[in-house]
């Protein structure tokens, strides 16, 4: 009798690691069901057109080349963040590369996007994105971009479209409290050679 009293005592005793294990089981699915949520949640859409260009008086055409159009982007993009991400553009004969540094997790982490530029009716930069690394691993490149979209505090010049795997850099955005319009007009990789059209605010 008094040995089956022992046992029952035994049986009803409880076993925290199994309670860990099982707290922690449910932490993780909780957690994945978050980052899921949050990935898959559409955001508000934006468009190119979102911004008007500003009217414009007498305008001008300017040649770039390499460096100095590398000097600009990188100026106007830092200049437009939170701080937690630095940016740095690199053009090549056939690509645009986007790097960024970050800390993910507490670890600083720096991320490579490969892009082929292309312009648009409006005279932005159409990006599409053909690859996205973080560290030396290759990522999904819609999901990825779509985390960007709903959790990264962007530069507001940076239009994010996961759906169509491309971003748009709206140059009319890349200095918002000037009243000039910039157009890109002629836009040549291979030869390092872009031209922009460049429109004066009116008196």
């Amino acid at each position: 009798m008094e040995q089956r009293r022992q046992q029952g005592r035994k049986s009803r005793q409880v076993n925290p690691w199994k309670w860990a294990f099982t707290i922690l089981v449910a932490l993780i699915i909780a957690g994945g069901a978050l980052l899921f949520w949050r990935i898959t949640t559409p955001s508000v859409p934006q468009n190119e057109s979102e911004t008007s260009v500003p009217a414009t008086g007498a305008s001008l055409t300017t040649t770039l080349n390499n460096n100095q159009l590398t000097a600009i982007l990188d100026c106007f993009l830092n200049q437009q963040t939170d701080g937690n991400i630095r940016y740095h553009v690199q053009l090549t004969p056939n690509e645009v590369l986007i790097t960024g540094r970050t800390r993910m997790m507490g670890q600083a982490v720096t991320f490579t996007i490969t892009t082929v530029p292309t312009t648009t009716r409006q005279g932005n930069l159409r990006l599409a994105v053909h690859r996205i690394t973080f560290g030396r691993v290759a990522v999904p490149i819609g999901l990825t971009m779509r985390y960007f979209k709903n959790n990264v505090a962007l530069p507001a010049c940076l239009i994010i479209q996961p759906a169509k795997k491309q971003a748009i850099l709206n140059l009319n955005r890349l200095a918002p409290k000037q009243r000039f319009s910039v157009r890109m007009t002629h836009l040549d990789l291979k030869n390092g050679r872009y031209r922009v059209l460049v429109g004066l605010p009116r008196k």
